[in-house]
């Protein structure tokens, strides 16, 4: 039984990690976008979307272990839960990108904001001061090492 857990919770990982498909006991359940993935990378610390997915893996295998442990053999209730938590942590990131995202649109003369989600989230990434978490964060290390340094003078 505890092999049989750990082989479904690698697979979920693993198709999570390779190819944004989530599925659990060969059924499909949903695909992440690449606009999706992009949304998901802006708000975490990940350099890359490998490091993003070590994070969703760990909370998709949480669920697992927790719907499992409430409902057991309930595999629909499973699901649910998978999807739940995927769809939690993307609007988590999409309600971050938005917030700071729709005042710089406004004051850039932006005159038409998208209502659908991945329409924003593509016009913020081509506007161009976007910069990714990436790029952010490196100009956040440059200007706390120059702090750093005017603090010792």
């Amino acid at each position: 039984m505890m092999v049989q857990q750990f082989v479904v919770a690698l697979q979920v990982f693993w198709f999570v990690r390779i190819f944004m498909k989530i599925v659990w006991k060969d059924d499909f359940l949903f695909e992440i976008s690449d606009i999706q993935k992009r949304v998901i990378m802006d708000s975490k610390c990940c350099k890359d979307f490998d490091e993003c997915n070590k994070d969703l893996g760990r909370r998709i295998n949480w669920a697992i272990d927790k719907a499992k442990a409430f409902k057991p053999g309930d595999d629909e209730y499973i699901k649910k839960r998978i999807h739940w938590v995927v769809n939690e942590v993307y609007s988590e990131c999409y309600k971050r990108l938005k917030a700071k995202w729709e005042p710089k649109l406004a004051k850039a003369g932006v005159e038409s904001i998208p209502v659908d989600e991945d329409k924003f989230a593509e016009l913020v990434f081509a506007q161009p001061d976007y910069k990714d978490r990436s790029a952010r964060d490196s100009i956040a290390d440059k200007i706390g090492e120059s702090s750093a340094l005017e603090n010792r003078n």
